[in-house]
């Protein structure tokens, strides 16, 4: 399996528009990887996870986004779900040179605003353009010859957030980002759903922030990764073959990339940047 990191920021951005903030002073000084756009990922060139503010960017940087045909959404919050952004695949505004469906994977919340934004003169000029689906918690459904399977995150209960494990060929992507410390329905999920995970992708908005707090809720910072990290790895998810990396960076965890890379690797973590391309 392949997955790739488009964007690896939470909802401002590095650096935020309007911030003169340490970070993200040093962002515009130093670029490179401490330049992050709002998170989006893809697996093996066809699952897109999550449609941010920032599609049209990732777009213009390689997203090869009219060879995809799957998009499944974390949570309804712009800087993962941006729905303006699907009218665009409709009549007069796309012309694609095959008549194939985009298919979205969302839970509830998404799927009715996503509904509610799309204007009629679009959706029945072309209806076939975009296909919605609506998900459900802890249902597994298939996608592109995915497994993919919908844990309740410990995020905004009213965004319908979900965290993803993805499932193809005897391996497993553990996406969770824009979530706490678990809750205890996930993790009496995963008891009970005995699987190796390949790789795992985990939430790590807050970084140096709440360091007293190992049980974060909404985001997680380094305290919370690694918790949830160590009880994977008691309960036989995550080994050393384990690929673990951090993402979705905000600015309020008050450190620029060099400096969560130091933290980071002292936990076994690697640190994504936009373009961070993994195969394995």
């Amino acid at each position: 399996m392949k997955y790739k990191y488009f964007g690896t920021a939470a909802a401002e951005g590095i650096p935020a528009l309007w911030c003169e903030c340490k970070v993200c002073e040093e962002a515009r000084k130093k670029g490179g990887r401490n330049i992050m756009s709002r998170s989006q990922q893809l697996v093996d060139d066809k699952l897109l996870i999550d449609f941010s503010a920032d599609t049209f960017m990732h777009t213009v940087k390689g997203l090869p986004l009219t060879d995809i045909h799957t998009c499944i959404i974390t949570h309804n919050h712009e800087d993962h779900f941006y729905p303006m952004d699907f009218l665009t695949r409709y009549a007069d505004f796309a012309y694609p040179k095959e008549e194939i469906p985009f298919d979205i994977y969302m839970t509830e919340s998404a799927y009715d605003t996503l509904k509610a934004s799309l204007p009629g003169w679009a959706v029945n000029r072309t209806p076939d353009r975009i296909h919605m689906h609506k998900i459900e918690m802890f249902k597994s459904f298939e996608a592109e010859g995915y497994k993919i399977t919908p844990l309740k995150a410990n995020h905004d209960p009213n965004a319908g957030s979900v965290i993803y494990l993805i499932e193809k060929d005897g391996k497993c992507i553990l996406h969770a980002h824009d979530t706490g410390y678990f809750l205890d329905e996930t993790w009496e999920f995963l008891e009970k759903y005995p699987v190796h995970i390949d790789y795992a992708s985990f939430d790590s908005t807050e970084t140096g922030r709440f360091l007293d707090n190992d049980k974060l809720s909404g985001h997680m910072n380094f305290p919370t990764v690694k918790n949830v990290k160590e009880r994977l790895v008691k309960m036989g998810m995550i080994d050393d073959s384990t690929i673990c990396v951090l993402n979705h960076f905000s600015h309020n965890g008050q450190h620029i990339y060099e400096e969560i890379c130091e933290i980071a690797q002292k936990d076994g973590f690697l640190v994504s940047y936009d373009g961070m391309e993994t195969e394995f």
